[in-house]
């Protein structure tokens, strides 16, 4: 759904829906946000059932999980899981993406004479020019087929834009 501000939570919420949809097959995850306390009976139903096992059980203890740990690695965690978004494979030491082989060197061409180095260079010119632009609309400050008229001003001295 989005969010106003990137929380931690977010981002958290985020890393696992991603991690999630990279792992399971295509259609697999589905996922409905309901807002909570809106009279929802389902979510109403789960609410008093969880706050009554927590007031009456010792079947369910809090879990040895140090979420502070987690937290830098879960917006990652897509990455394990992902075959389809162009990455490299995963490997013992990290993703797998070796430096290129680069091409061979060249050996040093000899001198060549000043004349026959000035005669092989090629020489590009760039030309740009400004225009009118609120002028080019037919209101008070323009007129019908500025636009044509401009165009053929470019050409004319070579302008390239």
């Amino acid at each position: 759904m989005g969010c106003s501000e990137r929380t931690v939570s977010f981002n958290v919420f985020r890393g696992l829906f991603q991690a999630l949809e990279s792992a399971l097959p295509p259609g697999a995850l589905a996922v409905e946000h309901i807002h909570s306390h809106t009279g929802e009976p389902f979510n109403e139903m789960v609410d008093w059932l969880a706050r009554t096992e927590r007031e009456k059980s010792f079947y369910c203890p809090r879990q040895r999980l140090a979420m502070q740990e987690w937290i830098p690695i879960i917006p990652h965690l897509w990455t394990l899981f992902s075959k389809s978004d162009g990455l490299p494979s995963l490997c013992a030491t990290g993703l797998h993406a070796p430096s290129p082989e680069l091409p061979p060197l060249e050996k040093a061409h000899p001198a060549v004479p000043a004349q026959t180095l000035h005669q092989r260079m090629c020489h590009f010119y760039l030309s740009a020019g400004t225009a009118n632009v609120t002028s080019l609309y037919n209101g008070p400050w323009g007129h019908a087929g500025k636009t044509d008229y401009l165009r053929q001003q470019f050409i004319s001295h070579h302008l390239n834009f």
